[in-house]
């Protein structure tokens, strides 16, 4: 019998009897045990009663039953929009199927739905309760069901009759107040801890939603926190997941950090037990296994406690710098001579010289914080190369800023720290206020503005993709809103034509913003791509014939797609990359550029670096912040299918 008609056995005869035993508070999880290899996209992971066998989650795509000590037996018990996930003692599990806005319950092993909640659709609809938002997370409650919702910054206690018994939040940095939480989890009592992530902190509240406290701080330093992506409550500890820490923190209910484990060195998948952006964490009930899911490395580590307890917890070595390297995040913006790329550690801006055969890192700007001149979270950014100028959007603070480099491009190419100064700052509740009066018909959130770009003719206005509300914005010199272009579902990147905008949507469509009106270059419905884009340029060749390159994160390639055919196909037209850390490969390749009329810049994210490629997909150069080379790097063995040292840890 397998392990999972030993699971669908055992559910059935048993349902989720689950310990309530509490193992002693000097046992300590970390003890790396086994790691299994799971589909992209894999964001939360949870144990079910037989513990070789977990829940899967891939937004947007699908839920799967999957054995941990042999991935080839696993079970798809739903498809489907689901974004959120939980397991329950009876033997059943919660989903939120964001394409009907409802919260299923469904039994296991059938995936047959056993309960709904949609507030959209409650008869009578209960005074006072919105409709879900974004939701990320659900937890049980002794009331029902505790839902996330992320970017309604908000903690709601829903019960099964649609009653909304408790809510939380609101988007803010004051307690209470939450900036895009992303977790949640009940303890013991009733009480409720919230991963509050772009506050870098948790909050506690009492069972009534009183808040009782809170605890982090953004930072590295033992008890500090930076983008905590999930939580967990057993034994009494609370468990963090922190996805730019790299790591599993471990705290007292007050609060107090007892220790840490996980955290990976600088050189990426380097090693079994070093955890890369943990998205998620569960703790068995019992307190003596935990399972962190990590989809940038595409697997899901399973750890137990340390023979010598919290002692032998708190004296593992960590990891030390062996480099200069930058984890770039997955924006990149080019223009003429410049390049800009976000470094999410430290929240700041890159800028590199590209006037040469590789990047050179002239200035960095601003950093993590709330004052104007700080970097809450990127949302997009884009360069003016003529002017030297770099606009940002920034979703934590709400605001838009112009970055002006006093740069000589005449003289000695140069790092200067104090190249860029901040020219202007637009609170983007102002930015509501002006949309209010442009279409006074609409009901206008606060924008928040995830892709940027201009046509390439002169005096074309900076166009915003504004996903808050489902616009694209067209804004002045001052960056203020004079008209909305057009709707937008899911964007991408927008690029600069000749005397358009070309928006690129999570489905692959592409649709040219004119004078004229939208026009659809390329359908996305039924793409063959079939996961999500990382990135998106356009590059024209001597013709004038204009090919959009796609960047696809899990499987590593780069696609292209002819947009001036007559019938631009669903096939790509250019295809090259594949997995791996040898120049030419990649790793989650995310933003695109181009630089010199048709060289094209990726943005390597799982192999920290940048790579630059001609059309056709051959290799360039690579560089980073520290060091850039054109001559392929040797290497003494390699792995033909991966690109990859055979002699390396995994």
């Amino acid at each position: 019998m397998n392990t999972l008609m030993r699971v669908i056995l055992l559910v059935t005869l048993t349902g989720f009897a689950r310990s309530a035993a509490a193992r002693p508070a000097e046992d300590a999880l970390g003890a790396f045990t086994s790691q299994t290899n799971v589909l992209p996209g894999t964001t939360r992971a949870c144990f079910l009663e037989d513990r070789d066998v977990a829940l899967l989650l891939r937004p947007g795509r699908d839920i799967r039953m999957i054995s941990l000590s042999d991935p080839g037996d696993s079970v798809v018990v739903a498809e489907g929009d689901f974004t959120a996930i939980t397991a329950l003692e009876d033997g059943t599990w919660l989903a939120f199927d964001a394409e009907s806005g409802s919260i299923v319950q469904r039994d296991l092993p059938s995936g047959s739905v056993s309960g709904s909640l949609d507030l959209r659709r409650s008869e009578p609809l209960k005074e006072g309760v919105d409709p879900f938002v974004d939701v990320v997370a659900l937890e049980p409650h002794p009331d029902g069901i505790l839902v996330v919702e992320r970017s309604a910054h908000r903690v709601r206690v829903i019960g099964w009759d649609g009653t909304e018994h408790l809510r939380l939040g609101g988007k803010g940095s004051a307690e209470g107040a939450f900036s895009f939480p992303a977790d949640a989890a009940v303890d013991a009592t009733g009480g409720i801890c919230v991963v509050d992530r772009d506050n870098h902190r948790v909050q506690r509240f009492a069972p009534d939603g009183a808040f009782v406290q809170s605890w982090g701080g953004r930072g590295a330093f033992p008890g500090l926190l930076s983008a905590p992506s999930s939580i967990d409550i057993e034994g009494g500890l609370i468990y963090v997941a922190e996805e730019l820490n790299h790591r599993v923190s471990v705290f007292e209910p007050t609060g107090r950090f007892l220790y840490q484990w996980g955290m990976h060195p600088l050189v990426p998948r380097k090693g079994e037990g070093a955890i890369h952006y943990p998205m998620s964490i569960d703790v068995a009930p019992d307190g003596s296994e935990a399972l962190v899911a990590e989809p940038f490395e595409r697997r899901v580590q399973r750890f137990s406690v340390f023979p010598g307890g919290v002692e032998e917890a708190r004296s593992q070595p960590m990891p030390s710098k062996q480099s200069i390297l930058s984890h770039f995040g997955p924006f990149l913006a080019a223009d003429d001579d410049l390049l800009a790329m976000w470094e999410p550690e430290s929240g700041a801006i890159t800028v590199f010289d590209m006037s040469d055969e590789t990047g050179i890192n002239i200035t960095v700007f601003s950093n993590h914080g709330s004052g104007w001149d700080d970097m809450g979270r990127l949302g997009a950014v884009h360069i003016d190369g003529a002017p030297q100028e770099c606009i940002v959007s920034d979703v934590v603070n709400d605001r838009l800023m112009r970055w002006r480099l006093r740069r000589d491009r005449d003289g000695v190419r140069k790092y200067d720290p104090f190249m860029a100064r901040l020219a202007t700052a637009v609170d983007l509740d102002r930015t509501r206020r002006r949309l209010e009066t442009l279409e006074p018909d609409r009901d206008w959130a606060v924008p928040r503005i995830e892709a940027l770009a201009r046509a390439r003719s002169e005096g074309a206005p900076l166009l915003a993709a504004d996903v808050a509300n489902g616009v694209v914005i067209a804004l002045d010199d001052r960056l203020d809103p004079i008209a909305v272009a057009t709707d937008c579902t899911d964007p991408v990147a927008m690029i600069g034509d000749t005397d358009r905008v070309l928006l690129v949507e999570a489905d692959g469509a592409i649709l040219a913003i004119e004078e004229a009106g939208v026009r659809t270059l390329r359908s996305g419905s039924d793409d063959p791509i079939a996961e999500p884009i990382g990135g998106a340029t356009l590059v024209r060749d001597a013709t004038g014939s204009g090919t959009v390159f796609l960047s696809l994160p899990e499987s590593d390639r780069i696609v292209g797609f002819d947009i001036d055919g007559p019938e631009p196909g669903e096939q790509p037209d250019a295809e090259w990359g594949g997995v791996g850390d040898a120049d030419g490969r990649f790793h989650a390749p995310s933003g695109l550029g181009v630089i010199r009329g048709n060289r094209i810049v990726v943005v390597d994210q799982g192999n920290h670096r940048a790579q630059i490629f001609t059309p056709e997909g051959g290799w360039l150069s690579t560089f980073s912040l520290s060091s850039g080379y054109t001559t392929p790097r040797r290497r003494a063995a390699e792995d033909p299918e991966t690109g990859r040292d055979l002699d390396d840890d995994q």
